[in-house]
């Protein structure tokens, strides 16, 4: 029997090896089983990397490729209008003919330099980081394929330990419990045979669990953190070659540009248009000359009119209407100017501000802005003039014509009223024709199915809307001429008001008193009062075989002198 040879070490395995306490700093201490996956997945998403940024090589060398195909094409469709364009080059003498042939030449550098880069993307970093990546995959595959042999062979080494310590733990009471001597020597030998076997096999899974912890897995683990290491080195690698093109390619845009911009500055606009404007031998030019009055044809009967407006009795309606309108757009054409050139002024004080800080807003769009109120204003200073010229021609007519510019409180009660300061407006309205009728004063048809043209409601003039403000000042209501009636011969306004002229009138300028129904309310007083004093002065002086003329009557039968004969009509 002799003695028993046991061993008291405790049985380890691989899944009893627990974490040190305190975390691994290097990557061969990587060496747990469960970081097995772990690391496959790093060395996996690491492959990835390289095969993404060989793509993206091969994919930015096409978009270079590409875009220096589109620049050739966009420089070779503008070198033909280039060509186009020189033959009309002597109607523009300019520098920036010769700036805008080196723009074209300064893209189609950059479409060669483009060409370049994508070749270069192509050849030295696409390609060989793709066959450096499937190189080193295989590599890394067949590293972790030895790593998964050693713990396929720890694992089954394991496997045999347990059966081995089963059939000792089996062996080990029958041992014991043999009484006869020939039954125990065969079981104590069996006992002791899977006891010997037992230990042989723990002894040697201990030295080699020993032996793969620390040299083989860290030796596998090396092996993997060089091709991690040279994985990592090849794609910075590709990336600086990869930065280093592109700084080339700029660095060369850069310089090109910078001679580009050189040649730019000797760009002189104003030298340019200069140098045009004397290209074209152009002797100076005064100012416009005013064009002459022309007369009417030679062939004409009667006296020719002067160059300034003519004021009589029927013309007088018409000037004084055209006189107020315009003092109006005068007035207008000020106020105008006033506001836009305060416009103008807010405006450009705006695009200052814009233009000195672009954070509060962009100053091309105020120029639009600008053009638009300095035309308007060009405009409106054209027509003040024009406007100020028309009004001086009415400045010698201020004595027979109500040219003054007060604007008293009489006179703007009287235009309320349809009176005017010399005679009596036109009461025009609306009228529906039922038979064709025609202007009075431009002759033509007054067209339409209704409301054709304005007629007047006292004296009953036809005219059209454009032709009203033409007309001379209404003669009141339309009498018969045969009657001998005194009241035909009365004043021809209805209304206090008068001429100021002191002229004779023929029975054809007279206007006749129109009836108290057709007259203004405010103007039928006077209208009584007037016809009071004729009847009076007529019935005393016996008017009623007077003369055609009422100046005349009056002041022949009624012994009346001329002043006061003009004072009377004055009064009235």
């Amino acid at each position: 029997p002799g003695y028993h040879i046991t061993d008291t070490t405790p049985l380890v395995t691989m899944e009893e090896h627990s974490l040190p306490q305190q975390f691994v700093s290097t990557f061969t201490d990587l060496i747990h089983l469960d970081l097995n996956d772990t690391l496959k997945a790093h060395f996996s998403v690491t492959n990835r990397l390289t095969e993404t940024i060989a793509e993206f090589a091969s994919k930015l060398g096409g978009v270079y490729d590409k875009f220096a195909g589109e620049l050739k094409l966009l420089v070779k469709t503008f070198r033909r209008k280039n060509d186009d364009l020189k033959k009309e080059r002597h109607l523009s003498q300019s520098n920036l003919f010769s700036t805008w042939e080196a723009m074209l030449m300064e893209v189609d550098g950059e479409a060669m330099s483009c060409t370049e880069l994508a070749t270069s993307l192509e050849q030295t970093i696409s390609q060989p980081l793709l066959e450096f990546g499937a190189k080193k995959k295989s590599q890394y595959k067949k590293l972790f394929a030895y790593r998964d042999k050693i713990e396929e062979g720890m694992s089954k080494a394991g496997e045999v330990l347990q059966k081995r310590h089963r059939e000792y733990s089996e062996l080990w009471p029958r041992c014991q419990n043999q009484d006869r001597d020939t039954m125990k020597e065969n079981a104590v030998l069996r006992c002791h045979n899977a006891h010997n076997s037992y230990v042989i096999h723990l002894c040697g899974l201990n030295t080699t669990a020993s032996e793969v912890h620390a040299s083989a897995l860290p030796s596998l683990l090396a092996d993997l953190s060089d091709i991690r290491l040279s994985m990592g080195c090849e794609m910075q690698l590709k990336l600086a070659s990869q930065l280093n093109l592109l700084q080339k390619r700029h660095i060369s845009v850069i310089h090109r540009l910078q001679q580009y911009g050189s040649a730019l500055q000797l760009v002189d606009s104003k030298a340019d248009i200069e140098k045009f404007t004397q290209s074209l031998k152009v002797t100076p030019l005064s100012a416009q000359p005013p064009k002459p009055f022309q007369n009417p044809d030679v062939s004409s009967i009667g006296e020719f009119l002067k160059n300034e407006l003519v004021l009589d009795i029927l013309t007088e309606a018409a000037l004084t209407a055209k006189h107020s309108e315009l003092k109006v757009q005068a007035i207008s054409c000020g106020e105008k100017l006033s506001r836009l050139q305060k416009e103008l002024s807010s405006v450009k004080s705006l695009h200052v501000k814009y233009t000195e800080n672009s954070d509060h807003g962009d100053p091309k769009t105020l120029e639009d802005d600008i053009l638009r109120l300095n035309q308007e204003l060009r405009l409106l200073n054209i027509e003040k003039k024009a406007t100020a010229s028309q009004l001086a021609l009415f400045a010698p007519l201020k004595d027979d014509l109500d040219v003054s510019d007060g604007d008293t409180m009489e006179r703007r009660f009287l235009l309320r009223k349809g009176v005017s300061s010399t005679g009596i407006l036109h009461a025009f309205d609306w009228h529906n024709y039922k038979r064709p009728t025609s202007c009075w004063y431009c002759k033509g048809l007054l067209k339409g199915l209704f409301r054709q043209g304005l007629k007047c409601k006292a004296c009953r003039m036809n005219v059209h809307e454009k032709c009203k403000n033409k007309v001379q000042y209404c003669k009141g209501s339309k009498k018969k001429q045969s009657s001998t009636d005194s009241s035909s011969l009365t004043p021809t306004y209805d209304s206090p008001v008068t001429l100021r002229k002191t002229v004779s009138l023929s029975n054809e300028d007279i206007y006749e008193v129109p009836p108290d129904s057709v007259a203004p309310p405010e103007q039928r007083e006077s209208l009584v009062r007037l016809r009071t004093i004729r009847k009076s002065m007529n019935r005393d002086s016996g008017l009623h075989s007077a003369s055609s003329s009422p100046m005349g009557t009056l002041e022949g039968s009624a012994g009346l002198p001329p002043v006061v004969s003009v004072v009377f009509w004055l009064v009235m």
